[in-house]
């Protein structure tokens, strides 16, 4: 541990380190990439990104990466962060290195007036001792039962750039910008698949991930008969496969929750919630927001709430509900899109 530094990854030869150190900590295949079904921490997508290791000796042993998006709330847009790449030379595990670099990671996002660090990973130990907290809730759902789409359309099994304006007019997740088909589309291992009529995409799915998402459809968007159709056509040829989303999603394709498994999003920190419950709540019942010493004033017209920093993902974003909330739209249905996650 004496000889531990912690440092941004920046070089080309520490990119590639960062790389290699990635391959060997998740299950890659050989002869190819992590950057294959996360190509969001090898950079260059007009994201702002930010990584940073622990090097023994100029090797780079753990690393951790932090990138800046904005979640859609309404016709709002808040800032926020998602960390990922998270990873140790199974040499070095156990030192807490990981836990350092992600606090670096926590530093910079509030450095940069993040209002949420969201991330996706199976330490809970490790993430709750920083901070984080499991929140939100999806349902992974079987697609065993036709949906019966009331027209029929031509699928096409592949990329189609109209896609980009059908998953920028979706209201959930996180935005989608400039310079983010180039991203989109370094997802090596994820299928597309559109439902046109003539050279018009009015729908389109996505499925599967290399290492976490295989016959699953995480993306979706467009007419929801044209989407009815695409499950409906990979149901069929793909008994196993199954959707994720969140209640309000899944229920405007009048998907049956009945045999869906409930389960968290995501695990996140809020940092400031002063942005997030402004936009939750534009229009609603008004929520005064004040930090005192280590707590959280939530100020309403009779009452106030002290809430402890921890708590405030599952407050904001679920399933943690208070009755001196029930009036407000809190918690807020929360849904991150598959390719969201990193």
């Amino acid at each position: 541990m004496n000889n531990i530094s912690y440092d941004l990854i920046e070089t080309d030869l520490q990119c590639e380190a960062f790389e290699n150190l990635l391959n060997c900590s998740f299950p890659v295949k050989k002869n190819t990439s992590f950057f294959d079904d996360f190509p969001i921490w090898k950079g260059n997508h007009h994201f702002p990104l930010f990584k940073v290791g622990a090097f023994d000796k100029g090797q780079l042993v753990s690393c951790a990466a932090i990138v800046l998006r904005e979640l859609k709330i309404g016709y709002s847009r808040v800032k926020v962060a998602v960390i990922g790449a998270v990873a140790t030379d199974s040499n070095y595990r156990g030192q807490g290195l990981a836990s350092h670099c992600v606090q670096f990671l926590q530093k910079y996002a509030d450095d940069h007036q993040v209002g949420v660090i969201f991330l996706w990973g199976s330490e809970h130990g490790m993430y709750n001792k920083l901070g984080f907290d499991l929140c939100g809730l999806q349902f992974r759902v079987p697609l065993n039962k036709a949906l019966n789409p009331e027209k029929s359309y031509i699928k096409d099994e592949n990329w189609n750039d109209q896609i980009i304006e059908l998953m920028k007019s979706r209201k959930s997740g996180f935005e989608i910008g400039i310079g983010n088909e180039q991203w989109l589309q370094s997802h090596k291992n994820v299928n597309w698949w559109v439902a046109k009529k003539e050279e018009t995409v009015c729908g389109f799915i996505a499925f599967d991930r290399g290492i976490d998402l295989q016959n699953i459809v995480h993306e979706w968007g467009g007419d929801p008969d044209a989407i009815a159709f695409l499950l409906n056509e990979l149901s069929q040829i793909r008994l196993e496969s199954q959707i994720i989303g969140n209640r309000e999603e899944l229920e405007s394709l009048q998907i049956s929750l009945s045999q869906g498994i409930e389960e968290y999003i995501c695990m996140a920190q809020v940092l400031d919630p002063g942005p997030l419950v402004s936009a939750i709540s534009k229009g609603e019942k008004k929520i005064e927001i004040q930090k005192q010493g280590d707590q959280w004033i939530f100020k309403l017209a009779d009452q106030e709430l002290r809430i402890d920093p921890f708590h405030l993902s599952q407050i904001i974003f679920g399933p943690t509900s208070y009755k001196e909330l029930k009036d407000t739209p809190l918690p807020f249905s929360l849904w991150a899109w598959g390719l969201d996650a990193g």
